[in-house]
C-alpha cells in the first residue's frame, strides 16, 4: 500500500486491486486487518488514519520526567491475549507471522501494588505465583488454578461463540441458540462475586477483578 497525508489531513494508505473500492476508516489493528484480508481478495482498498500512526490505542506514549528519564506508557492493550487471531490474519494474507514478528512471554506480566505496602507480580512462573499467593491466603494457589482452568474454557467458548461469529444484521446479534451460553460462562454474574467464590482475601479479589471495570 502506498501512503498519502499532510497533517491537517487524514494520513490515506490505498492499495492498486482491481476489486471493488472499498474505504475502511480507521487504521486501528480491526481496521488494518480488515483493509489487508479485502486487499488480499483483490479489492482496491483505501484506509483513513486521522492520525500520524497505526495502531490505535497500540502505541505507547514516550514522556521525559523532571530527572530526564525516558518513561513509557501503554495507550491500549499492554499484551496479546489472543496470539492465535493474529496468526490467522497473517494466514490468510499468505504470511507467516512468526518470520516477520517476534512476540515474546512477559513475565511478570504487570506488578499491583496493595494500600497495605503489598504487591504482587502477575506471572507465568507458577512456583513464584504460589509463593506469593499462599503468603496472602492460604489455600488460595490451588484456588487460582481453578480460576485460571475455567477462565480458559470460558475464553474458548466465547472466542468460538461470539468473537469468531459473522454479524452482518442487527438480529444476528439476537440467538437463542447462544442464551444458555451466558450461563455457561458466568456472563450474568458480578465478576467480583464470581472471583470472591474462590479468594477471601480483598487482596487477591481486586488482583483478580480490576481488569475487567
Amino acid at each position: 500500500m502506498s501512503e498519502h497525508g499532510a497533517s491537517s489531513l487524514p494520513h490515506v494508505f490505498v492499495n492498486t486491486g482491481h476489486g471493488k473500492h472499498i474505504v475502511v476508516v480507521g487504521a486501528g489493528v480491526a481496521g488494518m486487518a480488515a483493509a489487508l484480508k479485502l486487499a488480499k481478495n483483490g479489492h482496491r482498498v483505501t484506509l483513513l488514519e486521522k492520525n500520524s500512526y497505526v495502531g490505535g490505542r497500540c502505541r505507547p506514549i514516550n514522556i521525559t520526567g523532571s530527572n530526564n528519564e525516558e518513561y513509557k506508557f501503554d495507550c491500549g492493550p499492554t499484551v496479546v491475549l489472543l496470539p492465535e487471531m493474529y496468526r490467522d490474519v497473517f494466514r490468510e494474507c499468505g504470511v507467516d507471522m512468526d518470520s516477520v514478528l517476534q512476540m515474546r512471554v512477559i513475565s511478570p506480566a504487570y506488578r499491583m501494588h496493595f494500600g497495605d505496602g503489598t504487591r504482587l507480580d502477575l506471572s507465568s512462573d507458577m512456583c513464584h505465583m504460589q509463593q506469593q499467593l499462599e503468603s496472602f491466603e492460604k489455600g488460595s494457589f490451588s484456588k487460582y488454578i481453578t480460576l485460571m482452568k475455567q477462565g480458559h474454557t470460558h475464553l474458548l467458548t466465547a472466542v468460538d461463540r461470539i468473537v469468531r461469529r459473522q454479524y452482518r444484521s442487527l438480529m444476528d446479534y439476537v440467538s437463542l441458540e447462544n442464551a444458555p451460553l451466558l450461563v455457561k460462562v458466568r456472563a450474568l454474574l458480578s465478576h467480583w462475586k464470581y472471583v470472591g467464590d474462590f479468594f477471601k482475601d480483598t487482596r487477591l479479589q481486586a488482583a483478580f477483578t480490576f481488569q475487567v471495570c
